[in-house]
């Protein structure tokens, strides 16, 4: 997965002139999927003027064959997903795996629809709980292994798991 800040921007009709916009990031999945995201404070994105641009907007990225989704402080400040988000970022940088992170990534694999928690992982494996738990939000943060970051704080006894 990787994302972009301020991607290239594109042109979109409102009000019979054409308008030019920049979204707020794009993300491309591991999938090699794409999806801009707009961010914007609540009271904002509920005013009729932005709902009706958002909305041609929408239909502009629907013919680019992709998808955007909008964030509001609502959403981002949600727990226990802030502070998940906020852990991964700073494992975001990964560009290639290294032989602890291919061990995890093949164990995952190999345990098929089992889903295993990262203390587990690191009994099983060998290493110790830091160097694991430092490897798997790296490999999170990348895509590469899943877990329920939405609902359950990171921690010893979230489950990974590879689809």
């Amino acid at each position: 997965m990787s994302y972009q800040s301020q991607p290239s921007g594109f042109e979109y009709p409102f009000e019979g002139k054409k308008r030019f916009y920049t979204p707020d990031f794009l993300v491309e999945y591991v999938d090699l999927t794409k999806e801009y995201f707009e961010v914007k404070p609540f009271v904002r994105a509920v005013e009729s003027e932005f709902v009706q641009k958002f909305n041609a907007i929408k239909v502009a990225v629907k013919q680019q064959q992709t998808s955007i989704s909008l964030i509001t402080e609502r959403q981002i400040h949600i727990q226990p997903r802030l502070d998940n988000a906020k852990l991964l970022y700073r494992y975001a940088d990964i560009q290639q795996l290294n032989p602890l992170q291919c061990e995890i990534v093949s164990f995952l694999r190999r345990q098929r629809l089992n889903k295993i928690s990262a203390k587990v992982l690191a009994i099983k494996l060998n290493y110790s709980q830091g160097d694991v738990n430092s490897n798997v939000l790296a490999l999170l943060s990348a895509g590469y292994i899943q877990a329920d970051i939405l609902n359950n704080k990171f921690n010893d006894e979230i489950l990974l798991w590879v689809d």
